[in-house]
């Protein structure tokens, strides 16, 4: 029960989120959600749906507030900021270098988006991922035995994740790179003895941001037009072809490579 429970739990936090976020700006477009009103709207419900997670872990799980991830200190915004930014280059200087090897094609957008855009496009991307982490992570701590991290909990938590994503591309390559993608978010925020959201949130939103506002890939279905670069459909099992990057063999590369680095372990300083 002390498994069961707080897995329903999680999925009706999730759920009730996913909602008032689409009901209150998704619905809107992407172009609306990057500005500042979109950042104003998920505020709260990071908020909100943090608070559900943390009574959920601490009082239904019965975990402590370290075991949990609550334990937070000063040093996790900067954690966060930290992973937001490298996962951001990291993702931008590989596709440079893909397209400099010709593997994908990326050309120069007509109208680059502000600074001004480029800040609130990354506030609000970081804001999304931690929306997901929450209830990615949440998944794998309300199913494990004591709260360490265990791979069957790892893996149905990643399971889970891809599910709401099937909703922007269906093939099998796409959901095998969402999968690979929350495993990897899973190994970073277990990474050290005590668990930490600074990284896997701060990994999935540089990395989404990157993916949007420096590659100009569509996102949930939309194209906006919000990169730096715009991305040109080559077609194509490497680069994913008209459906992003996300749903090409290169990306199932990076996502290995971000998976394989989260395994070495961080010891306590």
């Amino acid at each position: 029960m002390q498994r069961v429970l707080p897995f329903f739990l999680l999925v009706l936090a999730a759920g009730v989120s996913n909602v008032a976020a689409a009901a209150l700006g998704w619905a809107r477009g992407l172009a609306f959600m990057v500005g500042p009103l979109g950042a104003a709207i998920l505020v709260p419900i990071v908020a909100g749906l943090g608070l559900a997670v943390w009574l959920v872990l601490t009082r239904v799980k019965g975990l402590s507030r370290a075991a949990s991830g609550f334990a937070l200190d000063g040093a996790a915004l900067r954690e966060l900021a930290l992973a937001a930014v490298a996962a951001a280059l990291f993702l931008s200087l590989a596709a440079l270098a893909f397209s400099v090897a010709g593997w994908i094609q990326l050309s120069r957008a007509t109208t680059p988006p502000s600074l001004l855009a480029l800040a609130c496009g990354l506030v609000v991307f970081v804001l999304d991922a931690a929306t997901q982490q929450l209830v990615l992570q949440g998944l794998a701590l309300a199913t494990s035995r004591d709260g360490r991290r265990a791979w069957g909990s790892l893996i149905l938590a990643a399971a889970v994740f891809v599910l709401p994503h099937l909703r922007e591309h269906t093939t099998p390559l796409y959901a095998l790179n969402v999968f690979l993608f929350g495993l990897s978010s899973s190994l970073l925020f277990f990474r050290r003895e005590t668990p930490s959201w600074a990284l896997p949130i701060g990994f999935h939103g540089g990395w989404n941001f990157a993916y949007v506002f420096v590659m100009g890939n569509p996102f949930e279905r939309q194209d906006p037009q919000l990169g730096l670069l715009r991305w040109v459909d080559r077609g194509g099992l490497l680069s994913g072809g008209v459906d992003g990057f996300e749903s090409g063999l290169l990306n199932t590369a990076l996502v290995i490579l971000v998976a394989v680095a989260a395994r070495i372990r961080r010891q306590p300083v």
